[in-house]
């Protein structure tokens, strides 16, 4: 019963504070009626953010934060942190420099919670860290498609949401402070330096992390990307232009479907391993990807059809990479070890979602699919070599 507690708490909290992230995504209708917004505008909002993670991840991990102090202070003092980053939202002009300083600053606060939550959760294992983790991010993905919903049938003020995510961001951080650790916890240390080298020189997390990479060279361009990828095959097909009420439930429907297939793979993780799990995983994702190539232009309930069969592989995968990194980390060293798979996942992924409009435009939407689609298949060879011998 306290496992459950403790982990009901984590899930939660942290669901809580990572809707910081979505707060500006979700008044993208206000945004555009009262100032004018353009889609390189929320595309830089996304992107400053992430930056901003990215930043985050790569100090905690040179400083070993997710080690260093209780996990649950972390939590709390960030999630604090990120919520006053985002609150001062409200005094910016959108669009406008301190705007993406506020957003770049809530990303570099979340590298102090996200990871920390996983490291607070890993103190529970008991072999069963694939489903822990697996329903952490289910938790987060249906987070992450909450914006296409709300900002398609909902035009609430920016400044409304902006105001009630801090707040929710604070409760949250609240109580992240209340659990427990468990009994696989070790206490907070100073981490050396020298365990990152870990990330590369064994072999285990080297291809743990490799396959990450691959998860995330697709995950959020096609997240990103995905209602204008329907929106342009329902044209091409002659269905005419999709409302945006429909091209956001179907965005919602996409990247939610990933919550089923987070708990299928934590579930698969328990008899297979962690490492198969995100085999199987990647490799249907890679499929997906094709196929939304071939299909492309085609009748869109088979677009579709194939866009909820990708969205479910597409996240399966996300938290066994972790589930390898705290398997095989020291367990001093495995919050420091996961934030830093972390870091560099989402720099690729940024990095990824600025060059998709390159791409669509250079050589059109089945050649963009196939584009994603290297990802997983990469992923695939990086976690064949992790089960090999040697």
């Amino acid at each position: 019963m306290r496992k459950a507690v403790a982990f009901a708490r984590v899930a939660f909290a942290l669901t809580l504070v990572m809707a910081l992230w979505f707060s500006a995504a979700a008044g993208r209708v206000s945004l555009e009626r009262a100032h004018g917004w353009t889609g390189v505008q929320a595309g830089l909002t996304a992107s400053a953010t992430a930056l901003g993670f990215v930043a985050g991840c790569l100090l905690s991990a040179l400083l070993g934060l997710a080690d260093r102090h209780a996990p649950q202070r972390t939590f709390l003092a960030c999630a604090w942190a990120a919520a006053a980053a985002n609150l001062l939202l409200l005094a910016m002009p959108p669009g406008g420099a301190g705007w993406y300083a506020c957003l770049f600053l809530a990303g570099l606060f979340l590298a102090g919670v996200y990871p920390v939550a996983i490291a607070l959760v890993a103190s529970w294992d008991e072999g069963d860290i694939g489903m822990l983790l697996g329903l952490i991010v289910a938790a987060l993905t249906l987070g992450s498609a909450s914006p296409h919903l709300v900002g398609s049938f909902v035009a609430l003020d920016w400044r409304l949401i902006v105001g009630a995510t801090s707040v929710l961001a604070v409760a949250g951080g609240a109580i992240a402070a209340t659990v427990a650790s468990g009994p696989a916890a070790v206490p907070p240390r100073r981490v050396d330096r020298r365990y990152l080298r870990l990330a590369f020189a064994d072999r285990r997390i080297r291809y743990a992390n490799l396959g990450y990479l691959g998860h995330m060279w697709e995950l959020y361009p096609m997240w990103a990307w995905m209602p204008a990828y329907l929106a342009s095959s329902a044209t091409l097909a002659g269905a005419g232009p999709l409302p945006p009420a429909t091209l956001g439930l179907s965005a919602f429907a996409v990247i939610g479907a990933g919550a089923a297939g987070c708990i299928l793979a934590g579930w698969a993780a328990g008899r297979v391993g962690n490492g198969r799990a995100a085999l199987w995983a990647l490799a249907g994702s890679g499929s997906c990807g094709l196929l939304a190539a071939l299909t492309y232009g085609g009748p869109p309930a088979l677009v579709l059809g194939i866009a909820l069969l990708w969205g479910v592989t597409i996240i399966a995968d996300s938290a066994q990479f972790s589930a390898c990194v705290v398997r095989f980390a020291p367990p001093e060293a495995r919050g420091t070890l996961v934030t830093l798979q972390l870091c560099m996942g989402f720099l690729l992924t940024t990095a990824n979602i600025a060059l998709m409009p390159l791409v669509i435009d250079a050589a059109g939407w089945r050649a963009a699919c196939l584009y994603l689609a290297i990802g997983p298949w990469f992923g695939v060879w990086a976690m064949r070599r992790l089960a090999a011998p040697g």
